[in-house]
């Protein structure tokens, strides 16, 4: 399992783990588990046969986290899972390509699409191994404050908070709310609230409402301020994405999962 932004808690018989973006996982068959508390939680579940890899065991055996991520202490009553691993954002961005890559090979079905599906898997899981690592930093011990913080903002983006606001649900200061916040998300508190309200945009514009209605309805009063972030976070104006998304409709799908890639916290 690829974490790539939001966060969450997986749980199984053996206790709970907060995940967040850049997070690696691994279940080996049998495993049972479940996620909880979601918040903007993307993730791949990369499901795969391991004899997929015994070409080439020897090779990947000799990278530093083979057997940290595939050999696990386990039993036949309850099979462990990996302990949790971090990648970078960098590294992240690179993984996520390859997964995007490997599907719409899939998708298309050109000739020889097998083909070229195994063999980025197998640059997918050298390249992982080569960079990922131990998770070196503690969870944030207020993510389930920060995580209902969230849930309100997503229920009604719209609506006009503030820092101070949104500090005083959780009876924080504003500096201890504003960096746990961060520290959770990966985001800035306005920052994370216009991705949320940029993402409703997106599909009030597949429709023909106009730009001043949409940016009305997203929770910007100011239709100029609207394209000049909605610009600045998609690199096209709404205009622009409404004519492009009648042409290509998974630009939609494209756009609201970059939106809310967490980015490394400054």
């Amino acid at each position: 399992m690829l974490v790539c932004s939001g966060h969450a808690s997986n749980e199984t018989s053996r206790g709970c783990t907060l995940l967040s973006g850049g997070n690696v996982l691994f279940f080996p068959a049998g495993s049972v588990h479940r996620y909880k508390e979601m918040s903007s939680f993307w993730h791949y579940n990369i499901l795969f046969d391991a004899s997929l890899l015994q070409e080439h065991i020897l090779q990947l055996r000799r990278l530093p986290t083979y057997r940290l991520l595939f050999e696990t202490e386990s039993d036949k009553q309850q099979p462990a899972c990996s302990p949790l691993l971090d990648v970078s954002p960098e590294v992240l961005r690179r993984l996520i390509e390859q997964l995007e890559q490997m599907r719409n090979e899939e998708a298309v079905g050109a000739q020889g699409w097998e083909t070229e599906v195994y063999f980025r898997f197998l640059y997918f899981i050298a390249y992982l191994l080569r960079n990922c690592s131990l998770q070196s930093k503690s969870p944030d011990s207020h993510i389930e404050q920060i995580t209902r913080v969230v849930r309100l903002m997503e229920r009604d983006s719209r609506q006009p908070y503030n820092l101070k606001l949104l500090a005083a649900e959780l009876h924080m200061s504003e500096s201890s709310f504003r960096q746990h916040f961060k520290a959770v998300t990966g985001f800035a508190v306005l920052d994370y609230l216009i991705r949320l309200r940029i993402k409703k945009s997106l599909f009030l514009l597949c429709s023909s409402n106009s730009v001043s209605r949409v940016a009305e309805q997203s929770g910007f009063p100011d239709s100029n301020y609207f394209t000049r972030q909605f610009s600045k976070l998609t690199g096209l104006s709404p205009s622009q994405f409404q004519r492009q998304y009648q042409q290509y409709p998974a630009l939609l799908h494209e756009i609201a999962k970059r939106l809310l890639l967490s980015k490394s916290a400054d």
